[in-house]
């Protein structure tokens, strides 16, 4: 049962500082057994609440490659999914929204550095879907240009610890370059069975 206790100034810097911290407002709510109201005239009376943009970028992660990664949710491909004005809509597109504007229609956002979760204003172009797809060929990221790479086994055993300490199927397929396919298979065992992880 959710309380409605008055908060003391000490409780609103509390759920602050958790807010703060990049917890979602209902997270907030669940953990200290409030109502989300609650919660939002406590951070209101404090910090104030984030926009839409601030929560976006509290999501991104500076990597010393300068890759800017975005650390929210993944599709089964490794691409970043962010949520805008209650549109669901992918991160590298939204980084460039909130930098450069709208899109115009027909073009794609594209990434330089081959890492689907990346940000970074100099990673990212704008180019035709043709440019994209001669792009992914031309890296050999393509089932219609060169092949995708194929497995090692140091690789098999790899991708099977980086799951079992939490990495996602779609960041495997894309660091490994191969598809979400194969991540499936290898770690549901109807491949490479014969390499013990």
């Amino acid at each position: 049962m959710q309380k409605t206790k008055k908060l003391t100034q000490e409780d609103k810097e509390r759920i602050a500082g958790l807010y703060k911290y990049g917890l979602s407002i209902k997270k907030i709510a669940q953990a200290c057994d409030l109502s989300k109201g609650t919660v939002i005239r406590a951070i209101k009376s404090t910090v104030g609440l984030r926009t839409a943009e601030e929560r976006f970028w509290l999501k991104v992660e500076k990597w010393s490659d300068g890759c800017e990664n975005f650390i929210g949710a993944t599709d089964k491909d490794g691409y970043g999914r962010a949520s805008y004005r209650g549109k669901p809509i992918p991160a590298h597109r939204l980084a460039w929204q909130l930098r450069h504007g709208e899109i115009p229609e027909g073009m794609c956002v594209l990434h330089t550095c081959n890492r689907p979760n990346c940000v970074a204003d100099e990673h990212l172009y704008l180019g035709t879907r043709a440019d994209n797809q001669k792009y992914m060929v031309e890296q050999g990221r393509s089932s219609s240009g060169r092949k995708r790479r194929r497995l090692t086994p140091e690789a098999v055993v790899a991708i099977r610890k980086l799951k079992s300490e939490g990495v996602s199927r779609g960041t495997l397929a894309a660091c490994y370059e191969v598809s979400r396919k194969t991540i499936d298979d290898l770690l549901a065992g109807r491949t490479w069975r014969n390499i013990e992880a």
